[in-house]
């Protein structure tokens, strides 16, 4: 990795260099919104799958056809495994769920509610007058009816399970195309830089590429282990649905935090709306779970998964998912933790570059550092 600075003409040519593959994606992004979606799913497949399909190829002697096809079976055996298996568990018990929706809302408005409104009045605060009354009138049937359908074509129909049939046609087959063309793709992407941006735009990218294996393929690993040990957890204590609840908390680890606010949710949907499940033991139980899966992760998981690579800050990572599911919806969830990591490295780099350009270090005469 280098280390050069590099002069102002390189930075003014970098700077319109990276505006004009901005504007460039912009136009991309737009013009072929249709197929972001599966462009998107087989970049990030692709990029998961790329070192096993190099591992195939270099070190068992496989061809590049061969090598494609073999991590493509695979891939397609555990997604097979996955839907003919576990999906259609989480489907019934999602359901299941989002049926005691009302349930949760009548516990919420008949025990919780007082409760609260009389610890406020006893520290001198009318909770009572400051609740919106959208709160107490909100009516959960309309959403979940319709949540509950949503789930059930989303599970029952293929269409709708991956969007469109254009979706189910198009990903697999970018997905191979990427693959086997990987090298051909870099090599034309790289003709394409200035010859002088070739080694920042080299370093641009090596950068770029620590922050997503950081991101997203060890985050999906502790995201993976983490699934497995609030299924384990969840099961252990004899919460209803621990299935669905586990993966579905494990999986919310992609974006930092997010689990433990979706395990507790759900764990008390759960908990209010089975009468076996009334006393103190069951709360506890999922307190302790959540508590021991969130202490092992932190000590053991991420530091040995992800170690001390350079990644995002959480923050930057919830409002990245946030912003650009606003902005493209479905698509936008699959390109933030990309785009972020990108924009990341653009911030640090003009940084870099701003605090060596002879515009920052200039000073006036007789001034000295008093900052």
């Amino acid at each position: 990795m280098s280390d050069r600075v590099y002069n102002s003409r390189q930075v003014h040519r970098l700077v319109v260099f990276s505006i004009s593959i901005t504007c460039l994606a912009l136009l991309v992004v737009t013009v072929f919104r249709s197929l972001i979606v599966p462009l998107c799913l087989a970049s990030f497949f692709a990029y998961i799958l790329y070192p096993a399909m190099m591992t195939s190829e270099v070190r068992f002697k496989f061809s590049r056809l061969s090598a494609v096809c073999l991590v493509m079976f695979l891939l397609t055996l555990a997604l097979a495994g996955s839907i003919a298996g576990i999906i259609p568990i989480i489907r019934m018990e999602l359901i299941a769920i989002l049926e005691m929706l009302p349930q949760a809302k009548a516990y919420v408005l008949g025990h919780g509610l007082p409760w609260l409104i009389d610890v406020g009045q006893r520290f001198g605060i009318d909770l009572d007058a400051m609740i919106n009354l959208d709160v107490r009138t909100f009516n959960f049937s309309d959403y979940v009816g319709s949540a509950s359908e949503t789930v059930q074509n989303l599970f029952n129909q293929t269409s709708n399970l991956l969007s469109t049939l254009a979706i189910v046609l198009l990903t697999p087959l970018f997905l191979f195309f990427f693959l086997l063309e990987s090298g051909h793709i870099r090599t034309f992407v790289r003709s394409l830089v200035p010859l002088d941006l070739r080694q920042p735009m080299r370093d641009f990218a090596f950068k770029v590429d620590i922050t997503l294996k950081s991101v997203l393929k060890r985050q999906l690993m502790v995201s993976l282990m983490l699934a497995c040990l609030y299924c384990i957890g969840f099961s252990i204590i004899g919460l209803k649905f621990s299935l669905a609840v586990g993966i579905i908390t494990g999986l919310c680890r992609m974006v930092p935090y997010l689990d433990v606010i979706v395990g507790i949710l759900l764990s008390f949907v759960i908990i209010v709306t089975d009468p076996e499940s009334f006393g103190w033991s069951l709360p506890i139980g999922v307190a302790v779970v959540i508590g021991v899966v969130q202490l092992v992760d932190g000590m053991v998981i991420t530091p040995r998964v992800i170690g001390d690579k350079v990644g995002l800050h959480p923050a930057v990572v919830i409002a990245s998912v946030i912003a650009f599911s606003d902005w493209l919806g479905f698509a936008g969830v699959l390109i933030a933790i990309p785009a972020a990591a990108i924009l990341k490295i653009l911030v640090e780099e003009s940084l870099i570059a701003y605090r060596n350009s002879s515009f920052y270090k200039q000073k006036a005469e007789g001034q000295s550092d008093w900052i």
